[in-house]
């Protein structure tokens, strides 16, 4: 089944103990990459490793920690499965320095460059693309929260270009569940695509099985599939490019069936 829509899948590899999804699922060399195995397998264009958790009162871990975590899991993976796309979820510059030296294809920072002043430039130094993410330490106001979303994100366009990344490197990515956003917010995150496509570059969607599908279902995380589908598919319908989530093959089946319906404008 063929996926005509030009959107990528981004399998979630959490190699973490407390990740409000799988946590401990994936923390060890072998089960990681018989997760890689599987996602490859459903159909994932991009898997994406995460060696922190950033889930809502995550506690952050040492740079040498995250190091330890990722380092043997993507040499393992490289050595597998050399030709996989492999993106890093990481917010700090030694830790992208090192996946990228091991040969990482993507850099996704939750923090769109505003957390590490140096992780700009490592980006722009291996050219690799980046997904800046929107986060912040205070809510955004309900009234214009595009407005401000959208400049907030230009803020990150602004650091990427002025460290020498260049615009056809750089994805964006509106940030469900971060910056304490409420239920109206991260609906809108996916609503509004269109607005946030103005500023001309790819959509990234990280939905999948988050707090807002659970508020909307009154379903607990495990509970959460079919709302993440939903989620996805009009993320993909309103124009994201990219979607991150756990379930690959759910998501591979939604696109080959999503592509042969869509309408011809």
């Amino acid at each position: 089944m063929q996926n005509e829509l030009n959107v990528k899948i981004v399998g979630i590899l959490n190699l973490t103990p407390d990740s409000f999804f799988d946590g401990g699922r994936f923390n060890s060399v072998d089960l990681a990459v018989k997760q890689v195995e599987q996602m490859l397998t459903d159909g994932a264009d991009i898997i994406d490793i995460g060696g922190e958790s950033t889930r809502p009162n995550y506690t952050p871990i040492s740079i040498k920690e995250e190091i330890e975590r990722i380092e043997p899991v993507i040499k393992a993976i490289r050595q597998k499965f050399p030709t996989s796309y492999l993106s890093i979820d990481t917010y700090k510059a030694p830790v992208a320095k090192v996946a990228l030296e091991l040969g990482v294809n993507m850099v996704n920072d939750i923090w769109g460059l505003k957390f590490d002043i140096d992780l700009a430039s490592i980006i722009a130094k291996y050219g690799m693309p980046c997904v800046l993410g929107h986060n912040n330490k205070t809510a955004l106001p309900e009234d214009n929260f595009i407005a401000h979303l959208k400049n907030d994100l230009t803020k990150s366009i602004d650091i990427a270009l002025a460290a020498g990344i260049k615009k056809n490197k750089i994805i964006l990515d509106p940030g469900i569940g971060f910056g304490q956003k409420s239920l109206t917010q991260n609906i809108a995150c996916i609503t509004q695509i269109p607005s946030l496509k103005q500023l001309g570059y790819p959509i990234y969607i990280g939905a999948s099985n988050k707090s807002f599908i659970g508020l909307i279902l009154n379903a607990e995380k495990q509970d959460r599939l079919y709302g993440t589908l939903s989620a996805n598919l009009i993320a993909v319908a309103n124009g994201a490019e990219y979607i991150r989530v756990h379930d690959v093959k759910a998501h591979k089946d939604m696109l080959a069936v999503a592509s042969k319906l869509k309408v011809e404008s």
